[in-house]
């Protein structure tokens, strides 16, 4: 028992003290476990820096579930709440939103957002992906179709417009967007307007500049009324999240899939590296099925979310 009380602090320290991902995860697997509560409950404070959003392995122990219900009733509005009441920009930052926000979008009578993150692990071509993008926003009645040049006049009415925001580190998408709704008419009669605030190319995260438009991106994002985001992505999670809005998730668009999005079950991010192992059975088991309001993540199947337990 006391070697094994040993581990457990070694273990602990090791992932507090290393600023390696794969490192602090271990503390990730080690917190849920009934032996590290008894050694971190005479602490008073305990300051724990993570990349992962562990909130639903809290929900696994049963040590937690009165105080937790007690906090948050509805477990698929949890990141929204934490993220209001503890996510708060600077006076600059809400100064970038604030301004793109009332020049472009205060006046639509709805906002769509999407949100394209392209990682190099799992590379996609861009017209698939475009092509993926505007599939989806017609299969859930997201965009209107397109008509020909002779085509009644759209509305000027501001009841008939929407407003597309799309972000991205590329242009691409966003010129793909505006183009085919500036040279076509829609069939509804709705008038599509299609903005970018920015066009970075690449991910400077130690710039503080990029940073401030990255966090101002993903506030603007939260105003939409319907979001498309891609999967796998922590900056769309945070985006849905605030917003509090079940996303419409772009699924790899390899191998012409049908249906090409699909919404999600929650407004809450995914934990990416969810443990398996099951410390009481000491075997990996299911997490995704063993409490009502823990499922395993659509874009991630190794991941776990939060859900409304009625789901």
């Amino acid at each position: 028992m006391e070697e094994q009380r040993e581990w457990y602090l070694s273990s602990w320290i090791s992932a507090m003290t290393s600023r390696s991902p794969w490192r602090q995860k271990s503390f990730v697997v080690l917190y849920p476990m009934p032996l590290a509560h008894s050694l971190l409950r005479n602490i008073p404070w305990l300051i724990l820096r993570s990349n992962q959003y562990y909130v639903p392995a809290l929900f696994l122990n049963s040590e937690y579930n009165e105080e937790l219900s007690l906090l948050f009733p509805e477990k698929a509005t949890v990141f929204l709440h934490l993220g209001r009441y503890l996510l708060h920009p600077a006076n600059s930052v809400w100064g970038h939103i604030t301004r793109y926000y009332d020049s472009y979008l205060a006046n639509a009578k709805q906002r769509i957002g999407i949100q394209v993150r392209m990682f190099g692990f799992a590379p996609f071509p861009f017209e698939r992906m475009v092509s993926q993008i505007i599939n989806c926003s017609l299969t859930g009645k997201i965009l209107p179709e397109i008509v020909g040049e002779d085509a009644p006049l759209p509305s000027k009415s501001s009841a008939n417009r929407k407003t597309v925001l799309v972000v991205s580190l590329h242009s691409g998408y966003f010129e793909k967007l505006r183009n085919r709704y500036y040279e076509h008419s829609t069939a509804t009669g709705e008038v599509i307007s299609v903005y970018q605030p920015s066009q970075e190319e690449e991910q400077h995260t130690e710039k503080q500049s990029h940073n401030v438009k990255a966090l101002s991106e993903i506030f603007l994002l939260s105003f939409s009324d319907t979001l498309l985001t891609t999967t796998f992505s922590t900056f769309g999670y945070i985006s849905y999240g605030l917003g509090g809005v079940r996303p419409w998730l772009l699924l790899k668009p390899e191998n012409d899939v049908d249906p090409p999005c699909r919404q999600s079950l929650s407004a809450e991010p995914c934990f990416h590296f969810a443990s398996s192992y099951d410390c009481k059975r000491r075997k990996n088991v299911d997490k995704g099925s063993m409490v009502p309001c823990v499922k395993h993540c659509e874009d991630f199947t190794w991941g776990l979310k939060l859900v409304d337990e009625v789901v």
